[in-house]
């Protein structure tokens, strides 16, 4: 048997692969098995995983693992297991036909998407962007059109940003699709005004995958904040466990831990708690 299909082979953000969705093949509750034309590769390509909705024809890119098909118990060759997976769009104008046509924007079919990249050229994402009201200018665009279809546009280019923001700072497709499904249009301002919300909201997230996020948003390692977020996860811990007082001592010591900080951050961390609304909790656990 060939050995490259006995070691798995990863792929990350900087030899991403990417290609052409030719076929949806399963679509359940986020899972998808789909088949990918890959430039280079004669035959389509199985990829697998969580992923955000896709379409045929669609341009994407992902990250993942390669290995064994094993579906069924049988080895049928290759198999791309994704980590990340992300909407591309070919900016020539064929290309931008192909995109607008293939259901990207409910209303938007064949010829309308011709009409379209007619009138705006290799422009039209742009301008789409910027001024999606001269959507208007295009002939069969009669005015109840207007605002459903620039309305669909502007919300599912919104949602692909911050899709892209959560997965080029680590989070997986899964993950991301959860973030975006609790927060909506607000995702990204929740992830860099409070990382460490993630651990409470978000099944899935614990307190170490919203700490790696946060080091990726650039927080310092010695931040109170930082400090607040492992001691109100030590206080969580302990109410799950049926506690409903903690000695000061015993908190500060197993928060310190927790992030490996001097103890006398997590001292100033837990006054700062202690005196606004929040840190009511810390103050009744350990005074």
């Amino acid at each position: 048997m060939n050995a490259t299909l006995q070691t798995p082979i990863a792929l990350t953000p900087h030899n991403a692969v990417d290609g052409e969705v030719t076929d949806v093949l399963h679509d359940k509750g986020g899972w998808k098995l789909i088949l990918v034309k890959v430039p280079g590769h004669p035959k389509p390509q199985k990829w697998m995983g969580v992923m955000p909705p896709v379409e045929r024809g669609m341009r994407v890119q992902a990250t993942g693992v390669y290995e064994t098909d094993k579906r069924n118990g049988k080895a049928k060759g290759q198999i791309l297991r994704v980590d990340t997976l992300v909407e591309m769009v070919d900016r020539s104008e064929s290309g931008i036909c192909i995109y607008l046509a293939s259901g990207a924007i409910p209303g938007i079919k064949e010829g309308l998407a011709k009409r379209i990249v007619q009138r705006f050229g290799t422009q039209t994402l742009d301008i789409l962007d910027r001024c999606p009201d001269r959507i208007a200018e295009v002939s069969g665009i009669t005015p109840e059109m207007i605002e459903p279809i620039t309305k669909a546009w502007t919300e599912k280019r919104m949602l692909a940003a911050v899709m892209t923001f959560l997965l080029e700072n680590g989070l997986t497709t899964r993950l991301a699709e959860k973030i975006v499904d609790q927060y909506g249009k607000r995702a990204r301002d929740v992830v860099e005004r409070d990382p460490y919300r993630l651990a409470t909201d978000i099944d899935g997230i614990g307190f170490a995958t919203a700490d790696a996020i946060a080091q990726k948003l650039g927080l310092p390692l010695d931040s109170e904040e930082r400090a607040g977020a492992a001691l109100m996860q030590v206080l969580g811990d302990e109410a799950a466990d049926g506690h409903c007082y903690t000695p000061r001592r015993d908190l500060v010591r197993e928060s310190a831990k927790l992030i490996v900080v001097d103890g006398a951050i997590v001292e100033r961390a837990l006054t700062g708690l202690a005196a606004d609304g929040p840190g009511k909790r810390v103050e009744r656990a350990v005074t």
